[in-house]
């Protein structure tokens, strides 16, 4: 299940939906989510990996920097996420 979680976001995020794949990775960073460390533990490198990115594009350090920057090559159309708009 957590597998297809961090698939649902990187496909938003792929759709350019930055709004959806916000929400599913703030589900997914909850606090009874980030405890399941087994779950964690046990996830291929290709999952760490994509969660790992979709972590650093909407990383709140710098005023949200990375996502700024990156949206600045997306191509439209494109679902913001609407928390910093």
């Amino acid at each position: 299940a957590l597998q297809q979680l961090i698939g649902l976001s990187w496909k938003c995020m792929r759709l350019n939906n930055f709004n959806a794949s916000f929400a599913v990775l703030s589900g997914l960073n909850s606090g009874p989510i980030i405890r399941l460390k087994r779950t964690f533990a046990v996830l291929s490198s290709k999952w760490k990996n994509r969660l790992r990115v979709l972590d650093s594009l909407f990383d709140y350090r710098k005023s949200h920097k990375n996502y700024r920057t990156h949206l600045k090559t997306v191509h439209p159309p494109l679902v913001p996420f609407l928390g910093l708009v």
